[in-house]
């Protein structure tokens, strides 16, 4: 095919020297052949891949050749030539383009389609593009050639999904001869249908402000939404709108603004927009009081991460909750009402790189004062490491040569001895760095290579303290004891009555992870789901193996995440206190407090890409090791706050009384804590949990209990001095003070919805899953029923006046 090149691969033995080769072409019979390329050789065979490329303009043609003329030393010609072949030309020349420069929704795109090619077309696809994403419209296909009309038509439809100023059309047009080209037209508009049925008339346009993306974007995304609206005394609209755009270029660029923005029905006009928070703030709620707006803010971490075919933006919470509310033309800088302070990693600073390459996936061990590379051959070779400084390679020559390295299972290392696992060979390996003796000893168990599916090496870990080696695998654990590997104890623990083993169901294990602390050794459980653990079902186990006892217990029950959700890392250290830093995949760092569960996100050192990362402590410094461009590195990374203890909250909302305003939310302990309260059969967190207030309008004031006992979970209903939660089907009287007076209704009348009331008589509104919606008035005991039709899904309500 024109424009493309041609392989060619010559290969020619002798017996005597073959001294010069000549490649020729030529594309028709009656031409001469034109030299491709020359060599000229010192051996008795040649061969040679190469290429001839073919000129764009090149006409079609049926009687192209190659041949070659090959000369020994004896000047012997030997000529070999192909039979004849096509080339075809690649000539396409097509347009795309829309008919009208504007559109509008529910309205029919019509666009035109040009070609001029020396073929037949056999296919031709259409994508609405905006930046670098499209969506098809059109897919056309015939083998033995199209017939294009003058114009295309396709309906816009009416969700807004289309609607911008830069939208274009891509065209992708493949000829019978496989040629194929992609064109794009100019760009034109998809205006947005505001008309609505009756007897709405026209909706309003509150945010519409779209991001022109540079030219070389990729992956761009842009959206815009209301998420909250309120209207005010004097008809007003007040909303918050949030204006989410991404896109990549040579970096990554991530914006979240959220903007408040009013419309006055009178006048017809919306308000200039005013910035209320960016990225790192997530809009909880919103209220409306004396007519000024209010939020509560979320403080977050955005992370971008692109990988070779995608970027991810993950967000994480900090814990700590702030409001701000609308002072003249701005809003406030946030006010915080929970955790001033919490737990965080600093930047990493970067201590430089090796001199040495390093190659591979090979695990490395920090061991008095070096970086240990443990794939043992003739020798084993090692890097001084001091303050962050990685010093050249050092070689040291074994008593004989070994074939053991250490790959996906962490080494452990105690009193000069270092051990690791050597998969592939199924062998514990133990080195002696003062005397560099080696010792190697079979497992009772095959680990296997990673193609198989149940990958035994993600499921086994050793540790070594106190002179003994432990290795957890296989459901069981075994150590070293006179030169044998064997067998202790099940992996099993016992929880009051009850009894799980590990060992009758390691299928259900994904992984496991070992840590040494405090003298003992955690064992990090992963499973396939959730699994039969006691006393809760988790995804995640933390057990504790007695060195000295040989013996399994279990603590820790929750985390402050929740139950033991899936904790993907690729190291864990002990620091102190109890606590451990996780580096995990994605190169953040968490903390975990294994005396009381809390689970912190700790933030995003910024590592720089680095590779196979781990963990060291070196004089009360940490350091993420790892290699960049096949070189090992270091980051050193400090460790803020630790020793604080953050509040775990979660439903926070506003609460309107009167013309006050309080901010309500859950308190989940004080402080979080995982363990088992036996009196009450829940964690000690769950049992101490109870549900908060304060008030930030007409001022601040201390936080107080709702009760001194848990109420409920989820969203609140406030209606004179009632409180309700619609989702338990629970309702309470109020004090003066908002305190709980009693409960005066607990029904099993269970809720999807929360329905903020409109009329002063109305309590609360609760509804079944039977399509009843119940109506609480002056008599708490006798709701009203509304009966729906049970067919319908989805269900929204709305009020307005007396009427819903």
């Amino acid at each position: 095919r024109a424009g493309q090149d041609i392989s060619i691969s010559i290969s020619a033995v002798d017996d005597v020297r073959i001294q010069h080769i000549i490649l020729q072409a030529k594309y028709a019979l009656s031409e001469n052949y034109q030299i491709l390329k020359e060599w000229t050789n010192d051996d008795d065979d040649f061969s040679s891949n190469t290429a001839w490329s073919i000129p764009d303009d090149t006409q079609t043609t049926d009687e192209s050749q190659i041949r070659v003329l090959l000369y020994d030393d004896q000047d012997n010609e030997t000529i070999k030539e192909t039979d004849c072949f096509s080339i075809y030309s690649n000539n396409m020349n097509s347009t795309i383009s829309p008919l009208q420069a504007i559109y509008k929704e529910g309205n029919v795109l019509t666009y035109a389609i040009s070609n001029t090619s020396d073929h037949a077309i056999s296919n031709i696809d259409v994508g609405l593009c905006l930046g670098s994403y499209c969506d098809n419209i059109i897919r056309l296909s015939d083998n033995t050639g199209l017939s294009l009309q003058t114009s295309y038509e396709w309906s816009i439809p009416t969700n807004n999904q289309y609607v911008s100023q830069n939208l274009y059309l891509k065209m992708e047009i493949i000829d019978v001869r496989g040629n194929a080209k992609e064109v794009i037209s100019n760009t034109f508009a998809i205006e947005a249908n505001t008309e609505l049925p009756a007897p709405f008339g026209q909706s309003i346009s509150m945010y519409d402000e779209e991001f022109s993306f540079p030219v070389d974007a990729l992956e761009t995304h842009q959206s815009s939404n209301v998420i909250f609206l309120k209207l005010d005394s004097s008809n007003i609209a007040h909303a918050i709108v949030t204006d989410n755009y991404s896109y990549r270029t040579s970096s990554n660029t991530y914006v979240d603004n959220k903007y408040y923005v009013t419309y006055n029905q009178t006048t017809g006009t919306v308000s200039e927009k005013i910035l209320l928070c960016d990225k790192n703030y997530e809009i909880i709620d919103f209220e409306l009081i004396e007519n000024v707006p209010y939020v509560i803010l979320n403080k977050r971490e955005i992370i971008s991460r692109t990988y070779s075919w995608y970027t991810n933006h993950t967000m994480y919470s900090l814990n700590q909750y702030y409001y701000t509310y609308k002072n003249g033309s701005s809003f406030v800088s946030p006010i915080n009402i929970i955790n001033p302070t919490v737990p965080r990693v600093s930047k990493a600073i970067d201590k430089g790189t090796g001199v040495s390459e390093v190659t591979g996936n090979i695990k490395f061990i920090f061991a008095n004062g070096y970086l240990w590379r443990l794939d043992l051959g003739d020798y084993i070779y090692r890097y001084s490491f001091s303050g962050g400084q990685i010093g050249a390679e050092e070689r040291i020559r074994l008593a004989q040569k070994y074939d053991l390295e250490c790959y996906d299972i962490k080494p452990t290392y105690d009193s000069n001895i270092i051990y690791f696992i050597d998969r592939s060979e199924s062998k514990l390996a133990v080195f002696n760095t003062q005397n560099n003796a080696v010792s190697e000893f079979d497992l009772p168990f095959t680990i296997g290579s990673r193609s198989s599916y149940d990958y035994i090496a993600d499921k086994t870990a050793i540790a070594a303290i106190n002179g003994k080696v432990f290795i957890f695998g296989n459901g069981k654990v075994y150590t070293l004891q006179n030169n044998i590997i064997t067998e202790i104890i099940d992996i099993a623990y016992t929880y009051g009555s009850d009894t799980v083993n590990y060992f009758e169901n390691w299928s259900d294990v994904d992984s496991c992870n070992v840590l040494q602390g405090n003298g003992l050794i955690y064992l990090l459980i992963d499973l396939d789901d959730y699994y039969n653990s006691k006393p809760l079902a988790a995804t995640y186990e933390i057990l504790e193996f007695n060195p000295n006892t040989n013996q399994f217990s279990k603590k820790l029950i929750e985390t402050s995440e929740g139950r033991f959700d899936r904790i993907y890392f690729s190291d864990v250290l002990y620091i102190n206190n109890n606590k451990a830093i996780m580096l995990e995949y994605d190169q953040t760092i968490r903390m975990i407090n294994f005396d009381t569960g809390e689970l912190y996100y700790l933030g995003d050192p910024s590592l720089n890409n680095m590779g196979n990362t781990f963990l060291i402590e070196q004089n009360n410094t940490y350091y993420v090791i790892g290699n960049r461009n096949y070189r090992l590195c270091a980051a050193s990374i400090s460790l803020n706050y630790i020793s604080t203890q953050a509040k775990q909250v979660d439903s926070l909302q506003f609460l309107k009384r009167n013309n006050e305003l309080y901010i309500t939310w859950i308190l989940n302990g004080n402080p979080f804590n995982g363990l088992w309260d036996v009196s009450s059969n829940k964690t000690i967190s769950s049992a101490n949990k109870v549900n908060q207030f304060q008030k930030i309008f007409p001022q601040q004031e201390n936080v107080n209990n709702f009760s001194n006992s848990y109420l409920a979970y989820g969203q609140i209903n406030y209606s004179s001095d009632y409180l309700s939660f619609p989702g338990y089907g629970k309702m309470y009287a109020l004090n003066s003070d908002l305190t709980i007076s009693e409960l005066i209704l607990e029904s099993n009348l269970q809720s999807r919805f929360v329905v903020n009331n409109f009329n002063p008589d109305l309590k609360a509104i609760f509804s079944d899953y039977n399509g009843k919606f119940h109506l609480i008035g002056e008599d708490p005991l006798s709701p009203t029923e509304i009966v729906m039709d049970t067919r319908l899904n989805d269900v929204e309500l709305a009020s307005y006046t007396d009427e819903l």
